[in-house]
């Protein structure tokens, strides 16, 4: 099968040297995309440029990102170019919000190249950033698509609801539900509200491999 995986952060510029990001290391979509090798299936992997995980994925398999605009035009372009897999796992932990404007105490900075040190006070505004995950099945119609949603705050209950709600929203077949919310394993969630829950990252790998059959 042709499979897509997306994995590991995304980052914005600050100025030229400076970023945010988010603590993802790109360490279960690497286990995943090993598993999916090792049952010899023809896998593409878009990889953020800042993952730390150690664990190897060949090179030829991997397709690097760094902003989250990249990822998103990496994807249109092949989805363009009908390059439809048969499965989409989107693991990447992308960016909810892009830089909108810098301030050094009352001014405006425009397209700072490195933003002195010495500057008493910074103010960043951010701006919502654009949800590539709204976009996957215009793309790819026929692809089977998986999203995740790790969740912090809450209870379980209310993390398996925001699953579902991205599932509805976005016309996903399913989607992995994590996080300290969830509490201890993961959840995997259908398009038909079925809902099986999985002690560890070791069982949802194993799950997946016999699921996208």
């Amino acid at each position: 099968m042709r499979i897509y995986i997306t994995l590991g952060p995304s980052y914005e510029p600050i100025d030229r040297v400076r970023r945010i990001t988010n603590f993802s290391t790109g360490t279960l979509g690497t286990q995943l995309a090993n598993a999916f090798l090792d049952e010899g299936h023809d896998l593409t992997c878009f990889r953020g440029e800042m993952s730390t995980c150690t664990e190897q994925i060949p090179d030829r398999y991997v397709t690097p990102f760094s902003t989250l605009q990249s990822l998103i035009n990496i994807m249109r372009e092949r989805a363009a170019n009908s390059d439809h897999p048969s499965y989409i796992f989107h693991i990447a932990a992308l960016t909810d919000f892009m830089i909108k404007e810098i301030r050094s105490e009352s001014h405006l900075l425009n397209d700072p190249g490195k933003i002195s040190s010495s500057a008493h006070e910074l103010t960043l505004s951010l701006r919502p950033a654009p949800k590539l995950i709204v976009e996957l099945r215009s793309w790819y119609p026929k692809s089977k698509i998986v999203g995740w949603k790790y969740e912090v705050d809450g209870t379980e209950e209310e993390a398996i609801r925001k699953g579902r709600a991205q599932i509805e929203f976005n016309h996903t077949n399913a989607c992995v539900v994590n996080g300290p919310a969830f509490g201890k394993g993961c959840a995997f969630i259908t398009s038909g509200q079925d809902v099986v829950t999985l002690p560890s990252n070791k069982e949802l790998l194993k799950f997946l491999k016999e699921w996208a059959k």
